[in-house]
């Protein structure tokens, strides 16, 4: 069955082997991710998850990445053309680290698609709601309030000293402390 693999010989057989090995593991990777297996813990990574992402070459991805086109140029510029072993080999490392690089790249832009989907208490500020409980003249309540597309509570307290009951509209004037500063709509 790889006979025809065994009829290469020297450089061009290290070059069809890393293409191969290469393709066979980006193929079952892809097998794997279609049928819902794999995901963002299966990267080799050798750094900490907050150092710089543009050094996430070292990933199965970008091996995968690397050895194929490592392989695949190399095979066709030393099979194809008459440059030399030499050049062969240097344009194999270009297209390797290149495609490696390009991976990379992607996964960055990946991440940068990526949302924590928390909602700080400063985007409350100008925002309108109710008072879910009462809010006395010297303490503090609580508010509801819509921020980006979802209900949220927050501690709050009227900014003017004014008793604000149950089911009052109101509007976020600004944050005091932890709680919100409030006033009637």
């Amino acid at each position: 069955m790889l006979n025809w693999l065994f009829a290469y010989h020297g450089l061009e057989f290290f070059f069809l082997v890393c293409a191969l090995i290469g393709g066979v593991l980006l193929v079952m990777r892809l097998l794997l991710m279609v049928i819902g297996f794999g995901g963002d813990s299966d990267s080799l990574d050798l750094h900490h998850a907050d150092t710089d992402v543009g050094f996430k070459l070292l990933s199965i991805q970008g091996i995968t990445a690397f050895l194929t086109m490592f392989g695949l140029v190399g095979f066709s510029v030393l099979r194809g053309t008459s440059l030399g072993a030499t050049v062969a080999v240097m344009a194999a490392m270009i297209a390797g680290l290149g495609s490696a690089w390009i991976i990379g790249r992607v996964f960055i832009a990946m991440l940068g698609l990526q949302s924590s989907g928390s909602v700080g208490i400063a985007q409350a500020v100008g925002c309108t709601g109710t008072v879910y409980s009462n809010i006395p003249k010297q303490g503090s309540g609580s508010v509801q309030i819509t921020i980006a597309q979802r209900l949220r509570e927050f501690d709050a307290v009227s900014e003017n000293g004014e008793e604000l009951a149950t089911g009052t509209s109101i509007k976020v004037t600004r944050i005091a402390g932890s709680a919100l500063a409030v006033a009637r709509l």
